[in-house]
């Protein structure tokens, strides 16, 4: 089975500096005018989405109750829960790229921790017991 990995590009809390901006943009949309205006927010914070962003194995969420909005272009999914203060959080499912530099990224990580030694004899992995 194909490993799925999601790719939070931002989460943005009321106590964020640019939370009233993207507040007052979305707020039609949380009074029920229309959806239209979930697509401004996804497009403000998707100028986020780079090679920092934090890959997780589970579908990301922010509480219980989340209402998912799509971007327009089927890349981004937008999550705003009211519940916990007011909370938006951007994702989309990780690309190639990062699926291919996770694991590149951690064995560089493993190797870099290992000190140098011009005594090595053996590199056996010894079963266990």
């Amino acid at each position: 089975m194909e490993r799925k990995l999601y790719s939070k590009v931002r989460f943005v809390q009321d106590c964020d500096d640019d939370y009233n901006r993207i507040d007052v943009v979305f707020s039609g949309l949380r009074d029920g005018y229309c959806e239209a205006n979930s697509q401004p927010v996804i497009d403000y914070l998707s100028e986020w989405d780079g090679d920092e962003n934090e890959l997780t194995e589970e579908k990301p969420r922010i509480a219980n109750y989340d209402t998912s909005y799509a971007d327009q272009n089927g890349v981004y999914t937008l999550l705003y829960n009211s519940s916990v203060g007011g909370c938006f959080l951007l994702y989309r499912e990780a690309s190639e790229d990062e699926l291919t530099s996770v694991a590149h990224g951690h064995l560089e990580y493993i190797i870099d921790l290992i000190p140098e030694t011009e005594d090595v004899q053996d590199v056996t992995i010894a079963p266990k017991s």
